[in-house]
């Protein structure tokens, strides 16, 4: 027999310590405060305001696909998005407040959006051009071959 102890296993909360409080977080960047109009800062709000239950923070799929929207009309990337959604809701999960400076201080870190430019941008308005205009000539070559003789 089991001398008193049961048989069914035992469940525990993982990573109920993990939360850490707003005093404890790491200040990495010097200029954590957002604008107001900060397309990071305006995505932030939009998602704490979307999420239900308030320790639960819970999103649901349809929110969160319209979020994905809202955050490329604002021109954020699709991971830095993501990664805005899981910071308020990690802060929301770790009762901190969603919009606290806390949470503000590790939106400011993820990437701007329009930030990152690479050498061949200049030229992609180009590149572009001049493939439409080789296949646009190419297509009208196709016709008069076809129709015209």
């Amino acid at each position: 027999m089991t001398n008193g102890q049961s048989t069914q296993p035992t469940l525990r909360l993982v990573s109920a310590e993990r939360c850490e409080s707003a005093s404890m977080m790491p200040r990495d960047n010097a200029r954590s405060s957002l604008e107001p109009g900060d397309a990071r800062w305006v995505f932030a709000v939009r998602v704490a305001s979307a999420i239900e239950g308030e320790r639960a923070a819970i999103l649901t799929p349809a929110k969160r696909e319209r979020l994905m929207r809202l955050a490329s009309m604002l021109g954020l990337r699709d991971f830095d998005a993501t990664l805005i959604i899981a910071i308020v809701q990690d802060s929301a999960r770790c009762g901190v407040d969603p919009l606290g400076k806390a949470t503000a201080e590790r939106v400011a870190m993820v990437r701007a959006p329009g930030t990152v430019k690479t050498e061949d941008d200049s030229w992609q308005w180009f590149i572009r051009s001049v493939w439409t205009a080789g296949l646009g000539a190419l297509g009208a070559l196709a016709l008069v071959k076809l129709f015209g003789g």
